[in-house]
């Protein structure tokens, strides 16, 4: 299933779990760039715990399913990320 962020993608509500394209990855502050199928983009935090970032690259696939925001959050946040194999 295509994952989809909402129209306020910088805002933790409205994205849903899927498939996004990675465009970008920092490792430094633990995020990458993803694109829904829409074209959206959104930055999405990721714990150093989960996932070495340093193994995706702009093109991948990953499944995402997003983190339940905390009371004022606005950052949105990987639950589960897994890299889909070609």
């Amino acid at each position: 299933m295509r994952g989809r962020f909402g129209p306020d993608s910088g805002v933790a509500s409205g994205a849903l779990p899927g498939v996004y394209v990675v465009v970008a990855v920092d490792s430094n502050a633990n995020t990458l760039r993803l694109r829904d199928e829409a074209g959206r983009t959104a930055d999405v935090y990721v714990s150093e715990r989960m996932m070495d970032l340093d193994s995706l690259k702009p093109g991948d696939e990953v499944e995402v399913d997003f983190a339940v925001p905390g009371p004022g959050s606005t950052r949105l946040e990987a639950a589960v990320i897994w890299k889909l194999q070609p």
